[in-house]
């Protein structure tokens, strides 16, 4: 029996008129709720779809108290297929630490591991090896060899980003965008 912890997923982005009908019945099968302990939100077209997104940010905001690995796989599954962005935040349970994933279509998907709060969170073992490298840096006398110290900075530079979480566009907000040479459905709104 797989695992079962909440996870809460936020969409985002233009969805093409001909596929709401098919995102709508993903949602349905998914059960996925707005806020946790409420009701299914179980959209059948594009009007209820878009009434479901907050209004501040003019994103689709899901959830489910327990879900299997925290994840929506389905659903996660028919939005990278179609490139339509997301980001989803999943609680830890016994093996499994707390995560953010997030897709983007230009540049894939990303996942990290999260704190409690599910904040993205870095190990410590590769920041030590930047700090160790920054200190040999500043040990260098600066006008003796300059170069060797602006190396060292540049290597702790290099290790510290490849461990850092991704930097993402922020999610723009759903909208529901014409399969013909017009933009947009009339009567959807923009975030």
């Amino acid at each position: 029996m797989a695992d079962r912890m909440s996870a809460e997923i936020w969409i985002g982005g233009s969805i093409s008129e001909s596929l709401v009908d098919e995102f709508c019945g993903v949602l349905r099968d998914e059960s996925l709720s707005p806020d946790y302990g409420e009701a299914s939100f179980e959209p059948h077209d594009a009007e209820e779809l878009l009434e479901g997104t907050l209004k501040d940010s003019g994103l689709l905001r899901l959830c489910d108290d327990e879900v299997a690995y925290g994840e929506f796989g389905d659903l996660e599954t028919w939005l990278q297929e179609h490139d339509i962005p997301y980001t989803r935040k999943s609680d830890g349970k016994y093996e499994h630490d707390p995560v953010v994933v997030e897709f983007r279509p230009e540049s894939g998907l990303h996942e990290c591991t999260a704190n409690k709060a599910l904040q993205p969170v870095v190990p410590v073992e590769p920041l030590r090896k930047v700090v160790r490298r920054l200190q040999a840096a500043t040990a260098l006398p600066a006008k003796k060899k300059p170069k060797k110290a602006r190396k060292r900075v540049k290597q702790a530079l290099k290790l510290l980003t490849r461990h850092m979480p991704s930097e993402l566009p922020p999610l723009p907000p759903l909208e529901i965008v014409h399969d013909g040479p017009e933009d947009k459905v009339p009567g959807t709104r923009e975030g």
